[in-house]
């Protein structure tokens, strides 16, 4: 089905305005790569699967943590559990899946260490991991107790966490469970940005496509239509494609280097 001249240009208007419409096409070729062998080097692909799930596991946890930061002390008690449920899952689900990736058990071991001796007291890690058990499996509100200081409220650490079989149990070094936040980031993104910098998906080039692929793993997919092969032959075609994919790269990098460079210490 041939595609008007309109269209083209509707297309490449879309293009130039929403850089997320443009990251759509990019994506739909990447992900029908993915559904196809045919020798395809996938390396680019899977990069950037992994590092935009670590991208948004990381987005929700500095959006949660801004939360503990600055909870008014109107906060009604299930935004404050949300928050803090949010901050801790998302934390563990951004190292799990860090840890999934490394691979073998000496890799995965060795990051695991490495974000354990970023706490200064190495109950702390511990204790944070259990009580993201507790917060999820076994229904512990991390917002039962509270304290004010000024206008905002912040949530006391519960004494102890007990691990799930209940024989072992856990303290915490810092009074308020905001502080335990701020020392989870930065052991977190210490040992996040080890892993990535050292696998080179700091570097943009880890995510560049060819066009010529894209191209044709597109046209192969039996799941695309028609229309929509015309649709991203012709935006390609008319499109620096090369430019395209370096900004989008970049883009994503740049969101990566500041995710993990956003654990600031908590408010006094």
């Amino acid at each position: 089905m041939p595609l008007t001249r309109d269209f083209n240009k509707l297309v490449q208007k879309r293009i130039a305005r929403d850089p997320a419409f443009a990251d759509a096409l990019l994506r739909e070729g990447t992900d029908t790569m993915l559904s196809n062998d045919g020798g395809t080097d996938i390396g680019p692909v899977l990069n950037m699967q992994f590092v935009d799930s670590l991208i948004g596991y990381l987005e929700v946890r500095h959006w949660a943590f801004e939360k503990l930061c600055s909870s008014p002390i109107s906060s009604n008690l299930i935004d404050l559990k949300m928050h803090h449920y949010l901050y801790f899952t998302n934390l563990f689900s951004a190292i799990e899946l860090v840890s999934d990736h490394v691979g073998d058990a000496s890799a995965r071991i060795a990051f695991e260490e490495h974000f354990q001796k970023g706490f200064a007291a190495p109950g702390d890690y511990f204790y944070a991991r259990e009580l993201r058990n507790a917060i999820v499996h076994r229904g512990l509100d991390p917002a039962a107790q509270g304290v004010q200081k000024g206008q905002k409220v912040f949530a006391v650490s519960p004494p102890v966490v007990f691990h799930r079989d209940g024989k072992k149990a856990y303290v915490c070094t810092f009074p308020l469970l905001v502080d335990l936040a701020a020392a989870c980031n930065t052991a977190s993104n210490a040992a996040i940005h080890a892993v990535v910098e050292n696998e080179g998906l700091l570097d943009p080039a880890a995510y560049m496509l060819d066009q010529t692929r894209v191209l044709a793993m597109i046209e192969a997919a039996d799941h695309v239509p028609e229309w929509a092969q015309d649709m991203a032959e012709q935006a390609f075609a008319t499109m620096d494609f090369d430019a395209m994919a370096t900004e989008l790269a970049q883009f994503r990098v740049q969101q990566l280097r500041s995710l993990l460079g956003q654990g600031r210490g908590a408010p006094e």
